[in-house]
């Protein structure tokens, strides 16, 4: 999750990019994670920050971040 998805993610910043003032916060959305995909928050952490930070430069956009919990 978060790798090797460069050019979708900048061509998606950029196409968003066009609604200017219109554009509000970019809401990604995450599912809940399972032992197997992350063994924790420190590996997906590094991968989200990276990600955030890329899509800031690129276009200095405001994101919110919700990651899914397992209710139960």
């Amino acid at each position: 999750m978060l790798v090797n998805c460069e050019t979708e993610f900048d061509e998606f910043i950029v196409r968003m990019g066009l609604l200017k003032e219109k554009l509000g916060p970019l809401l990604f959305q995450f599912p809940h994670f399972r032992k197997y995909e992350f063994s924790g928050p420190e590996e997906f952490l590094p991968r989200l920050s990276l990600f955030l930070k890329r899509a800031t430069e690129m276009h200095g956009n405001k994101f919110a971040v919700e990651i899914r919990t397992e209710l139960g």
